[in-house]
């Protein structure tokens, strides 16, 4: 049955525009030739700002918010796209917030055009904020150092007895393993 939508009905740019308002991306375009730039309002919100606000935009405007320590990787990620070793430019990257925060965006982009003489001209992206993913990661990455420190621990005290502590499991397919034995399992094999 054809749908009679309005929505369907809206030429490409108009459709592409609310899929990118629903994805909560900014958008950039960038000509690496001249430096200038074009930004749309999720951009600059993304940051903490009105797109207004950030006016006149340059690369320098993305340089100036970027993480210095961010600025050396996103720089090789983007020459190796530039020479064709990857299809898009990938990175993820930090942002400082008007309110003095790091926001994390992963930024995607694809060179669209080359000068006659074959340079990279303009290439266009998206920021999406990732800081509640990040913040999850390190989260992670924390419990499982701590895991570790615990095991680590417990290994030690383990040493420290006489015998033998060990785990014993039993698999839902009935099978049985070992999967921690202290190094005293060393000293009742002797």
């Amino acid at each position: 049955m054809p749908s009679h939508s309005f929505y369907l009905q809206q030429d490409e740019a108009s459709r592409l525009k609310t899929i990118l308002e629903g994805t909560g991306a900014g958008t950039w375009e960038w000509n690496v030739q001249t430096g200038e730039t074009i930004f749309n309002e999720r951009w600059a919100e993304i940051i903490g700002y009105s797109l207004e606000e950030l006016q006149p935009v340059s690369i320098d405007t993305w340089m100036k918010h970027a993480h210095p320590d961010d600025l050396a990787l996103s720089e090789q990620k983007l020459t190796a796209h530039f020479r064709g070793d990857s299809e898009y430019y990938e990175c993820e990257a930090r942002m400082r917030h008007r309110d003095g925060y790091w926001v994390w965006v992963r930024d995607y982009g694809r060179l669209v055009s080359r000068t006659l003489e074959g340079e990279p001209e303009w290439i266009s992206g998206t920021h999406i904020e990732i800081s509640s993913s990040k913040q999850y990661e390190q989260r992670l990455e924390q419990i499982k150092a701590e895991q570790q420190q615990t095991i680590q621990r417990f290994e030690k005290m383990a040493s420290l007895l006489p015998g033998v502590v060990f785990q014993f499991e039993i698999k839902p397919d009935g099978t049985m393993t070992f999967p921690y034995a202290s190094a005293g399992i060393d000293r009742s094999m002797a």
